[in-house]
């Protein structure tokens, strides 16, 4: 049954829409406090890990993909109706061919065995996950999904200079960094949902209410909306059509913000906080599109032998700067399994 016919037969409104996930983001940090960020992480002295907890990685690659797709599809049938979608829905509407082949390439170079093999932190009493996982997830939260391989040095370096990375972890990081920008899309692209579904709302009720005849009781149709009222999309569209100067308006629109005055809020405070969110949402969408293009577009080859501490020490003591990428490649492997092999026999 649709909002029009449980309001036509005055049902009471099922509860609010759960909210979506929290973006992914923090203040921003220049490279220096990022660095400073890695080593505080390798010591284990954050106290925040933005909502990153132990989870079945590949289950949430599949969810992520999946959630992405519906939203999609959701956003492109209201495009295709003549709906107004916000900026982080064309984004997406625009871009679902690189988020697609972002999630390929994270299942491509992430596959379960080898995620098994990764190093962990704790990052919570009992919780541990991949340290690259964690690295990424901070770093992204940390630049608002504006990623650069310089930046990513950063906190990498950071981070080893406390405790050195394995190969095959620095080697994990690019298609990490994929998963947690994917995710950080994922977050948004809910949000986007989420805030088109209230909007759709607020405007069948609107409708309904500028639509009563003399004598009906506008308050009374609204009282199934008391926690929707609190809720800043559905409250902002609520706002915008009620104060169209309708005689029909008066009493819901006095009703409206009477309900955000018993929350300590008010018309202008709501008003201003979905706009922030929207712009918010917007610049973090458009941040990881560009995100995911400058991960593609990144030689991490070259990247990895600025990053790789066996490298740094190999070309202070030997010629192993003359050597070829493969021939340089065994070597530092052969050195990282002969130190793993001594660590052991300890």
């Amino acid at each position: 049954m649709n909002i029009q016919s449980r309001l036509d037969m005055g049902v009471g409104v099922e509860k609010l829409l759960t909210p979506a996930e929290a973006p992914i983001r923090s203040n921003f940090l220049p490279e220096e406090r990022l660095r400073q960020l890695g080593e505080a992480m390798a010591r284990q002295q954050l106290d925040t890990y933005f909502g990153l907890t132990d989870f079945d990685f590949h289950a949430r690659v599949r969810d992520d993909a999946a959630k992405i797709l519906d939203v999609y599809r959701a956003v492109n049938a209201a495009q295709l109706k003549g709906d107004a979608i916000t900026p982080a829905a064309q984004w997406l509407l625009d871009n679902h061919y690189l988020v697609e082949e972002s999630i390929f390439q994270v299942r491509r170079d992430l596959p379960r065995r080898f995620y098994k093999e990764l190093p962990t932190m704790e990052i919570a009493q009992g919780v541990r996950v991949p340290r690259v996982l964690a690295i990424a997830w901070v770093y992204v939260a940390h630049c608002d999904s504006t990623v650069s391989s310089q930046s990513l040095k950063a906190i990498v370096d950071g981070f080893q200079s406390v405790q050195p990375m394995l190969i095959g972890e620095l080697w994990a990081l690019p298609s990490m960094l994929r998963f947690v920008l994917v995710e950080n899309l994922r977050r948004i692209a809910m949000r986007v949902r989420r805030a088109h579904q209230m909007r759709q709302l607020a405007n069948e009720v609107a409708d309904k209410v500028l639509a009563a005849k003399d004598g009906e009781d506008r308050t009374e149709m609204l009282a199934g909306f008391t926690a929707h009222a609190q809720d800043m999309t559905f409250a902002t569209q609520m706002l915008y059509r009620l104060r169209d100067g309708s005689q029909n308006a008066g009493k819901a629109l006095i009703w409206l913000e009477g309900e955000l005055e018993k929350r300590g809020s008010d018309a202008e405070e709501i008003i201003v906080g979905e706009h922030r969110n929207l712009s918010s949402g917007n610049v973090t969408m458009g941040n990881i599109v560009r995100g995911l293009r400058l991960v593609n577009d990144v030689d991490w080859t070259v990247w990895f032998e600025t990053v790789s501490r066996i490298d740094e020490l190999l070309r202070e003591k030997t010629d192993f700067a003359q050597l070829d990428f493969h021939s340089r490649d065994q070597y530092r492997t052969a050195i990282e399994e002969l130190a793993r092999h001594s660590r052991k026999s300890e």
